[in-house]
């Protein structure tokens, strides 16, 4: 559960950051794309996305659930550190 609320909070920074969706087109199609295709990385579509940030939610959006962050509590800690100017 925790794997597809990491996911889902992936996706809404997407939208946050870009002001799109990752993927467009029909719910069916989406859905398709959401199991089997990568998202634009956030600085393809806005390239003044800072390179930290994207990399946050590109880790957030990954395919395989053990390439995404160990928890949501540890998401949530990069997004802290992003916020207070740390690396």
């Amino acid at each position: 559960v925790a794997a597809s609320d990491q996911y889902s909070l992936g996706c809404t920074l997407y939208e946050l950051l870009t002001g799109r969706t990752p993927f467009a087109g029909p719910p069916a199609q989406q859905a398709f794309l959401h199991k089997t295709q990568p998202p634009p990385p956030p600085r393809a579509v806005r390239p003044d996305v800072p390179r930290d940030l994207d990399a946050i939610c590109r880790k957030a959006l990954a395919k395989v659930t053990v390439d995404r962050y160990p928890s949501v509590a540890a998401l949530a800690d990069d997004l802290r550190r992003f916020l207070a100017g740390e690396p």
